[in-house]
């Protein structure tokens, strides 16, 4: 699959039974540019058309009803292949059966980036492709696959520190639209591949019972840049991921306020985000770690929230300060009446029990009015800011204060 940066460059592959739609969808997107375009009428054409092309195709657009091998079956086909083309999948069926099939492909580890109901039109096939285009870089650092174990090993041995490296997402108040905090995001600098997120290396240094150490890398460094803004009047909250692996070392609570304290940074606007489906695991000693953060004065907040399933006991039985909902439950909520409800009772669910309620992957305009509707705490996502680099982030800061919410 070749690097694409333009529509006009991008190759896609058409599977429908209907030729009147494969007719439609060739024209549609000749009419915005896409020149390299090949069709399927069913799915077991389309994998003989992958199995035999000289280079797979940078998007598939899949109907989900067809006869012989259907859409559904097509995704584990594409699946076991290993089929690293961005996929969207098309259908005139009812949208919960369009939502299931959406599952299943990120199930499969497939590089899913929407869904189009029929009809189709070219708006939305223009709009879907140029998320396609964002895409691209992230497809592309996940076919290169993970670091090796003694890339690992050497980079975290690296005196300086390299080669991770920590840029920063700001969190802003709805109510005041003034930046609230940051969250810490750990990438790593690979010599070959490029900077990798984290999935390419926090699951091998867990397995290999480097997490720990790997934390105490990333925990210095960011707290020692969040107490050089803060010292520079920047009052904004730090947020740090932490393992639930890492929750079971009994000694945690002791090294994070140390470390705040050695870099000048009061315990108190740290904030530590464990993402709530991994949170059973070992809980009994997971427990007793966070409640003895939390008398120390370091905040706590459920990542990833409605994503695990134990979602009610977690809030009862652990003292959070903040619940972050999942993205999948706010990025486009507002033209989905199933995902604003499920919204919605988040938020009021969290602010009942006195929480912050924090919504990650605000995308549009259109996903921030909603969240402002039902009296959301605070938004974060690429709407308000991409990551960006420590020092940066004073300027991103005036910026903000300057000229408020984008307009778009």
């Amino acid at each position: 699959m070749q690097a694409s940066q333009y529509i006009e460059d991008l190759s896609v592959l058409l599977v429908d039974d209907d030729p009147r739609t494969l007719r439609s969808l060739s024209f549609l997107l000749e009419g915005i540019g896409a020149s390299e375009t090949h069709t399927a009428a069913d799915g077991h054409e389309a994998l003989s058309y992958l199995d035999n092309a000289p280079e797979r195709p940078d998007v598939i657009l899949t109907d989900l009803n067809m006869p012989g091998l259907d859409g559904v079956e097509f995704l584990r086909h594409l699946s076991m292949r290993g089929i690293a083309s961005r996929i969207v999948l098309i259908s005139g069926e009812n949208k919960r059966i369009l939502d299931t099939a959406k599952t299943l492909a990120q199930v499969h580890d497939l590089n899913l980036i929407g869904t189009l109901q029929k009809p189709i039109t070219q708006k939305a096939l223009r709009e879907i492709l140029r998320q396609c285009l964002d895409f691209g870089a992230q497809t592309r650092r996940r076919d290169r696959g993970p670091i090796t174990e003694q890339e690992l090993v050497d980079g975290l041995m690296n005196r300086d520190g390299e080669p991770l490296r920590t840029v920063y997402q700001p969190t802003v108040s709805m109510k005041t639209g003034a930046p609230v905090g940051v969250e810490a995001l750990v990438r790593w600098a690979h010599a070959k591949a490029g900077v990798l997120g984290p999935m390419s290396f926090i699951p091998l240094a867990e397995r290999l019972g480097h997490a720990k150490f790997l934390t105490d890398l990333v925990m210095r460094r960011v707290m020692a840049e969040a107490a050089l803004w803060q010292g520079g009047g920047l009052d904004l909250r730090v947020s740090i991921n932490i393992s639930v692996t890492v929750l079971k070392c009994l000694d945690l609570p002791e090294f994070v306020v140390a470390t705040a304290k050695a870099t000048g940074l009061d315990p108190s606007t740290v904030t530590l985000e464990i993402t709530e489906s991994h949170l059973m695991d070992d809980f009994k000693e997971s427990l007793e770690t966070l409640a003895r953060l939390r008398l120390k004065g370091v905040w706590l907040s459920i990542d990833d929230f409605g994503t695990g399933y134990s979602s009610m006991e977690q809030l009862k039985r652990v003292p959070f300060n903040e619940v972050k909902i999942d993205r999948s439950f706010v990025t486009g909520a507002a033209q989905d009446t199933e995902t604003r409800a499920i919204l919605e009772s988040s938020i009021e669910l969290g602010q009942r029990l006195g929480l912050v309620v924090v919504a990650e992957g605000v995308e549009s305009r259109e996903d921030w009015d909603l969240l402002e509707s039902l009296g959301c705490d605070v938004a974060q996502g690429y709407f308000i800011s991409r990551p960006i680099e420590a020092n940066a982030l004073p300027d991103w800061v005036r910026e903000w204060n300057t000229t408020g919410l984008p307009t778009t």
